[in-house]
C-alpha cells in the first residue's frame, strides 16, 4: 500500500487567500454591528418621538380638562349670582315672607330673653321659614324660572335662597344677634311628588316630595361640624411651657348634606411636624356639633302593589327637623335626593346608597287630627243617641271593611281595639285601657286586608 503523506504547514487555502477571507469577515462583522447600532438608534428615536407625542397629548388633555373645569366653575358662579339677585328681588316684593320674617324675629327674641333669664350659655335658636313653591307662580317669568331651578338645581338654588333670606333678616334692626331662619320648601312638585317606589336615578340631585310611613327611626346624635386641633411646641426639660406659642388648626367636616361644599378638607393635621417640634392635640370641648338623625320612610300598605314588598328610602334630618316624627307616623318629606357613591374602578363598582336630605317634614296624621279636632254640639248629640242603641257594636262591625264578606267576629274585635277600653287603677293592681289583638288564620282569608283598612 502506498503511504499518504501530508505536509505539516499545508492548509486548505493559501496564506494570501486566508488573509483575504479574514479581512472580508471582519468587514462583514463591522458592517453588521454598524447596521445593528443604527437600527437601535432608529428604534430609540422612534420610541422617544412616540413618548414625546404621548406626553404632549396627555398635557393637552390635562390643560383642556382644567380649562373646562375652570369654565364650569365660572359658569356656576355666574349662575349662582343670577339666582341670588332673583331671590333677593322675590323676597323683597313678597309680603308673606316679610310677615313671616317679622313673626319669627319676634319669637326668636322672646325665646332668647327667656333662655337668657335662665342663665343658659351658648344660646342657639333654630327656626325654619316654610315657603310654598306655588308662591313663585305670580305670572312673572323670572320668578317661575326660580321655581324650576329650585326643583332641578336645588344645590345652587337653595343656598342662594338662604342667602337672600339672610340679607332680608339682617336688614331689620335688632339688638339681639340671632341666626336667620332656614328655608323649608312645601307645595306640589308635579312629577317629583312620589312614593319611595317612584324614586329613580334621574331624580338624583333634584328636589322631591316623598310620602310614606315611618318604619324605623334612630336616636338624635351629635354630628361633628368643625374640629379644633391645638399645636403645642415640644420643649426640653429646662424650657418654660407658659411662654411658648400655640397654633390652632380648624378643620371643617363636609358630607352629602352640605349643598354649598364641593371639596373636602385634606384631613386632620399630622401628629407632629417634620422636625418634630409641634404636637397637634384634638380639643373635643372646642369642637362644633349639630343634631343629626335618620329615619326610614316605607310605602303605605294601600300604595304597595299586591304581592310585592314595600319599598323604602332613608331620610336624613338635622337641627330643628330632628325628633319630630315617630314610628308609625304618616309623613310627607320635601328634600333633595342624593346618592353616596364611590368612584368606579377595579375594586369599586360605583354603586352606592341613596338618601333623602330632608328640607321640610310634615306629619300627615297630626295635620288630620288637628283639622278634625273641632266637634260641634250636634255631633255630640248624635254620638250619645247612637251609643244608646242596643246593636251599636253590630252596626260598627257591619260598617267596618264592607268589601270583605263575613268575618263578623274579627271585625267587631278590631272595632273594639280601635275604640279602646277604660283604664282602671285598683288598690292591688292597674288595668290598662289598651286592647291588642292577634289575627291567626289560613292564607288568603283577608287578614292583611282587614289591617290595611285600619290604617
Amino acid at each position: 500500500m502506498e503511504s499518504l503523506s501530508i505536509e505539516k504547514n499545508s492548509t486548505p487555502f493559501g496564506r494570501s487567500e486566508y488573509r483575504t477571507f479574514n479581512s472580508e469577515l471582519n468587514y462583514t462583522l463591522m458592517d453588521s454591528s454598524l447596521n445593528h447600532s443604527s437600527i437601535l438608534d432608529n428604534s430609540m428615536k422612534i420610541e422617544k418621538d412616540s413618548r414625546d407625542k404621548r406626553l404632549q397629548k396627555l398635557n393637552q388633555n390635562i390643560v383642556s380638562e382644567y380649562e373646562s373645569g375652570r369654565q364650569s366653575v365660572v359658569f356656576t358662579q355666574q349662575k349662582y349670582k343670577q339666582l341670588l339677585e332673583g331671590f333677593l328681588l322675590f323676597v323683597q316684593t313678597n309680603k308673606y315672607i316679610h310677615q313671616k320674617i317679622t313673626e319669627l324675629r319676634t319669637e326668636a327674641i322672646d325665646e332668647y330673653n327667656r333662655m337668657q333669664n335662665k342663665n343658659i350659655p351658648n344660646i342657639i335658636i333654630h327656626q325654619r321659614l316654610i315657603c310654598n313653591i306655588n308662591n313663585f307662580q305670580t305670572g312673572n317669568e323670572q320668578f317661575e324660572l326660580l321655581a324650576k331651578c329650585l326643583i332641578k338645581e336645588p344645590y345652587l338654588a337653595l343656598p342662594a335662597y338662604q342667602a337672600a333670606i339672610k340679607e332680608l333678616w339682617k336688614s331689620e334692626d335688632s339688638k339681639v344677634d340671632i341666626d336667620p331662619p332656614k328655608i323649608g320648601i312645601c307645595g306640589w312638585l308635579g312629577r317629583h311628588h312620589v312614593t319611595p317606589r317612584g324614586l329613580q336615578s334621574s331624580m338624583i340631585n333634584k328636589l322631591v316630595a316623598v310620602e310614606g310611613v315611618v318604619n324605623k327611626c334612630s336616636t338624635v346624635q351629635p354630628k361633628l361640624v368643625q374640629s379644633v386641633y391645638i399645636g403645642e411646641a415640644v420643649h426640653d426639660m429646662n424650657a418654660d411651657a407658659k411662654t411658648s406659642e400655640k397654633t390652632v388648626h380648624l378643620r371643617p367636616h363636609y358630607d352629602i348634606t352640605d349643598f354649598d361644599k364641593t371639596a373636602k378638607d385634606s384631613g386632620r393635621p399630622p401628629a407632629s411636624d417634620p422636625e418634630g417640634r409641634i404636637m397637634h392635640k384634638h380639643e373635643i370641648g372646642l369642637c362644633k356639633y349639630k343634631n343629626h338623625q335618620k329615619f326610614v320612610i316605607q310605602e303605605t300598605p294601600e300604595d304597595a302593589p299586591t304581592g310585592q314588598m314595600p319599598r323604602w328610602v332613608e331620610v336624613i334630618v338635622e337641627d330643628d327637623l330632628c325628633d319630630i316624627v315617630k314610628c308609625g307616623d304618616r309623613v310627607r318629606v320635601w328634600g333633595v335626593y342624593r346618592a353616596n357613591c364611590g368612584q368606579a374602578n377595579s375594586t369599586n363598582s360605583g354603586l352606592g346608597r341613596s338618601f333623602l336630605i330632608a328640607n321640610n317634614v310634615l306629619v300627615k296624621n297630626k295635620e288630620t287630627y288637628d283639622s278634625n279636632l273641632c266637634i260641634s254640639e250636634a255631633d255630640k248629640k248624635n254620638f250619645h243617641a247612637f251609643a244608646k242603641k242596643d246593636n251599636t257594636i253590630d252596626i260598627l262591625g257591619y260598617s267596618f271593611a264592607p268589601s270583605i264578606c263575613g268575618q263578623d267576629i274579627v271585625k267587631k274585635a278590631i272595632v273594639l281595639m280601635l275604640a279602646g277600653g277604660t283604664e282602671r287603677a285598683l288598690p292591688s293592681h292597674h288595668i290598662r285601657g289598651d286592647i291588642h289583638i292577634m289575627l291567626v288564620g289560613d292564607p288568603s282569608c283577608g287578614k292583611s286586608q282587614l289591617l290595611r283598612y285600619v290604617m
